[in-house]
């Protein structure tokens, strides 16, 4: 991430293999317009990932049809977004996934419907990026985290005042 946030961004994590009993994994994303959360959800997916780059793909989706749906209903207010929105990832593979087709022959056992990200990249709906997971807000709903890093997270999510 090499500047600032934008004023409305989506932010997607997910905990792969973090469920000892079925091994399925919890999605999550947090989108946030200026300083504070309007969107946010986590789920537990039915479907289980070979690999934490698949699982990141999965909750990518997700993430994706929340973009575009924020977007639209944006557009109905008739507040026009001058970029497509911006989806943070803090996985590399999975970011590389959706720009690289050459991926998608070796992910070709993915379920179409995880593809959707790719396509709204192409169609221009929605952009990705990387960001450290340290600044990743989507960790306060998918995984333990130390107690000053948690509230920290909570403060960048908006739901937490300042100090």
């Amino acid at each position: 991430m090499g500047g600032k946030i934008p004023d409305i961004a989506g932010f997607m994590d997910s905990d792969w293999g973090g469920n000892c009993d079925d091994q399925q994994l919890i999605g999550a994303y947090v989108f946030r317009m200026g300083d504070g959360a309007v969107s946010w959800k986590m789920k537990k997916q039915t479907s289980i990932a070979l690999s934490s780059v698949e699982a990141e793909y999965m909750a990518m989706c997700q993430a994706a049809k929340e973009a575009v749906w924020l977007t639209g209903l944006l557009n109905d207010f008739g507040i026009g977004l001058q970029a497509p929105m911006i989806l943070f990832s803090d996985n590399q593979g999975a970011l590389a996934l959706t720009h690289t087709p050459v991926f998608h022959l070796q992910s070709k056992h993915i379920d179409i419907q995880y593809h959707y990200t790719h396509k709204c990249i192409q169609n221009g709906l929605i952009t990705v990026e990387y960001i450290p997971t340290k600044v990743m807000i989507a960790d306060v709903l998918t995984k333990s985290l130390p107690w000053p890093h948690h509230i920290a997270l909570m403060q960048m999510m908006g739901i937490l005042g300042r100090n």
